[in-house]
């Protein structure tokens, strides 16, 4: 089995998480690719909710408490440099569409320690170029 050497990268490495609508994915994925970010993962129906957020619904006269809402998870994994520049995108996709929700999703950012690319055993950005 060959050994693979860590190597530790030489630029910080973001993980973006975008919690968000589903009518927005679409765009923020074409967005994204222009941007020079063609990798991504998207989970196409999470459920949550914000602080507070629900609405009670009635059906054959029985009411419910609905507090989890369906949305879509966009993931993508950059270098620090590129971190605002998607982060702009993304809230520019959104705000653009011009909606009259106050659910407009989150974006979250988070260290990655290392990346390894199972192909080729690269690691760091160049496993992410």
């Amino acid at each position: 089995m060959k050994k693979i050497e860590v190597i530790v990268p030489n630029k910080v490495v973001k993980k973006i998480i975008n919690e968000l609508h589903k009518i927005f994915v679409k765009e923020v994925k074409e967005n994204k690719r222009s941007d020079g970010y063609p990798g991504v993962t998207i989970i196409e129906e999470v459920k949550g909710r914000g602080k507070g957020h629900y609405h009670t619904i009635t059906w054959s006269g029985v009411s419910f408490k609905v507090d989890l809402f369906a949305k879509s998870k966009i993931e993508i994994v950059v270098i620090d440099e590129d971190v605002e520049r998607i982060i702009n995108t993304i809230i520019d996709v959104v705000k653009n569409e011009n909606l009259e929700t106050k659910h407009m999703g989150k974006i979250f950012i988070y260290d990655v320690v290392d990346v390894v690319r199972i192909r080729d055993g690269k690691r760091g950005i160049e496993a992410i170029k």
